[in-house]
């Protein structure tokens, strides 16, 4: 957030039931002054003691990320003299409050229609929802809220009005900061919060920033952030629960067991939307960023898991025994002590949609771990695996005891340091089915492209290989030149910089792989299908940034010309930029 450059002076209100004090005792208006500045970015609240959102005890409004015990107007010396004050524009105060008196301004909460108010009508967010009734509206102003809170099965909606970069929730005990235990459904609603600083009890072991037990109630624009749980869960403890989260960043959480971010188990279908998992670490089971459990079904609908650590397996993501839905998902920059840097699958009938694993690392399976799956299909469609490295065998994926199924994908720049299996191990495998792959640029020592092992033939048909070293195949024959099987430079548009996920991997113009894809299936504009990740009828379904334009699959550079009037998008990563602004 940039430093603010004014303030606005808004009018105090003032409950018109007796005050608590900030000592906690019954007081008057003197112990009920509540300081408003609102800022570019929003609103920040400040009383006599205050902390403010970065932890430091405050006297003061604040100032925009300097930590002083004054009021600071634009950068004017805290030490000036108060009585003869002067603001940004070279005007006294009072002619600033005069003109604040003329325009009235309305507080945050004053634009919706709130049934309560915190802190007007009630000093502590728990007190309002004690005696909030189902269907009503809890609207909370900015600034540093300390206790734990429950929303007591309760189908209501708690809104921090200015959003969670001003308003936040600290814990002033052990356990989860919020919490949803008693039967909570969609039409209870949680946004708008910073939720912080929740760490483990006794009592307690999951979830420290937010736990939900048998309810499946709406979170939405949240930051969870810096919280710890004694077992699952850092972040989120998701138990038996169908809960819908939308716009939440969840970053820099911490478990003793699984799910550093975010953990779900025991059934349930929770949906992740628009959701950023950002630099969480599980000193556990798995999943640095998100472990979903057994007997649960997660969806997950652009979803960016990057950074994130396990001292486990699944870096950025695990699932055991789980069934898994992820579109439009980039899984990137994450890493597991074991196996599967980016994601590991375990007993888990999944499918994978438009999704990016690159950049990952760990011992084992640098990229994506696909494990005792057994018959259970799981299916990668228009995915990428790229710029991933192991340690051991597989530096981009691994395939152990499943069914598995990759169509339209590109596994293209990843290594092992180990034996087998720079690209695909197909360790003791059941089946694996490869049409319309690419696999290029991979190195390891044995099977750069792909290494077989104790594992049925992989069945391997309009696939192109390019580029992996000596002794690309290890432990199958070489399958190009039959089956429509190529051995080609696939001609990707830009290869070049050193951060895969930057890569673009559309085909050029000229590249061989176009229309020699799998006669089965197609282009999105009905011509015969192109090999690799904007191939196939989903070629032109990638929508990573959710500004509701599909990036182009069209072979070569964007055409500004014609593309926009399309729809295409021309940069996938930057929501701001689509057809209509900046394309």
């Amino acid at each position: 957030m940039s430093e603010p450059t004014g303030a606005v002076d808004i009018p105090m209100r003032f409950s018109s039931r007796a005050p608590i004090g900030l000592d906690g005792r019954k007081g008057g208006p003197a112990d009920w002054i509540v300081l408003f500045a609102c800022f570019t970015g929003g609103c920040w609240m400040s009383h006599p003691g205050w902390i403010e959102p970065d932890g430091d005890a405050r006297d003061a409004v604040h100032d925009g990320g300097a930590d002083a015990d004054a009021d600071v107007d634009s950068g004017a010396d805290a030490d000036s003299d108060a009585d003869a004050e002067t603001d940004s524009d070279g005007d006294s105060d009072a002619a600033d409050d005069a003109a604040a008196e003329d325009v009235g301004p309305p507080l945050p909460c004053d634009s919706l229609a709130a049934d309560l108010v915190v802190p007007d009508d009630f000093l502590t967010i728990q007190e309002a929802i004690d005696a909030a009734v189902d269907g009503q509206l809890i609207c909370v102003e900015p600034g540093l809220y300390v206790g734990r809170i429950d929303f007591l099965g309760k189908r209501i909606h708690v809104v921090g009005f200015a959003g969670p970069d001003v308003t936040t929730i600290e814990p002033d005990g052990a356990g989860a900061v919020v919490r949803f235990v008693t039967g909570e459904t969609a039409e209870t609603i949680f946004e708008g919060f910073t939720v912080r600083g929740g760490h483990p009890s006794f009592l307690g072991l999951d979830g420290g920033g937010i736990l939900v037990g048998s309810a499946s109630p709406t979170l939405r624009n949240l930051t969870i952030r810096e919280n710890r749980s004694r077992n699952s869960g850092g972040g989120v403890a998701l138990g038996n629960s169908s809960a819908t989260l939308v716009g939440l960043e969840i970053s820099n959480n911490e478990s003793t067991g699984a799910g550093g971010g975010l953990s779900a188990g025991a059934g349930g279908s929770p949906t992740l939307t628009d959701v950023r998992v950002v630099g969480n670490e599980s000193f556990g089971d798995g999943g640095g960023g998100l472990y979903f459990d057994r007997d649960t079904s997660p969806t997950l609908i652009r979803v960016r898991v990057i950074g994130n650590e396990s001292f486990g397996d699944g870096g950025g993501m695990e699932a055991s025994a789980a069934v898994c839905r992820l579109t439009n998902v980039v899984i990137a920059g994450n890493r597991a002590r074991n196996e599967g840097g980016g994601i590991k699958l375990d007993e888990a009938a999944s499918y994978l949609d438009h999704v990016r694993i690159v950049d990952n690392q760990s011992n084992h399976a640098g990229g994506i771990a696909i494990t005792d799956s057994g018959w259970n299909e799981v299916r990668l469609t228009n995915v990428v695996i790229a710029g991933n490295h192991a340690e051991g065998a597989s530096g981009g994926m691994n395939v152990n005891n499943s069914e598995v199924v990759l169509e339209n994908v590109v596994i293209v720049g990843n290594a092992c340091s180990g034996r087998s299996g720079g690209g695909i191990r197909n360790h003791e495998n059941l089946a694996l089915t490869m049409t319309n792959v690419v696999v290029a640029g991979n190195r390891s020592d044995l099977g750069g492209a792909v290494a077989s092992e104790r594992s049925y033939d992989p069945v391997i048909s309009n696939c192109a290989f390019w580029d992996n070293g000596f002794g690309p195949f290890d432990g199958l024959a070489d399958p190009t030149g039959h089956d429509g099987n190529i051995s080609v430079d696939p001609l990707f548009l830009d290869l070049s910089g050193t951060d895969p996920l930057l890569w673009d991997l559309h085909l050029q113009v000229a590249s061989p792989l176009i229309h020699a894809g799998s006669a089965g299936l197609s282009d999105p504009d009905g011509a015969p299908s192109s090999i690799g990740a904007y191939g196939g009828l989903g070629g032109g379904a990638w929508d990573l940034d959710g500004d509701a334009a599909a990036e182009w699959w069209q072979a070569g550079a964007y055409d500004p010309g014609a593309y926009p009037a399309a729809g295409w998008d021309c940069d996938d990563r930057d929501p701001a930029v689509h057809p209509g602004s900046g394309c």
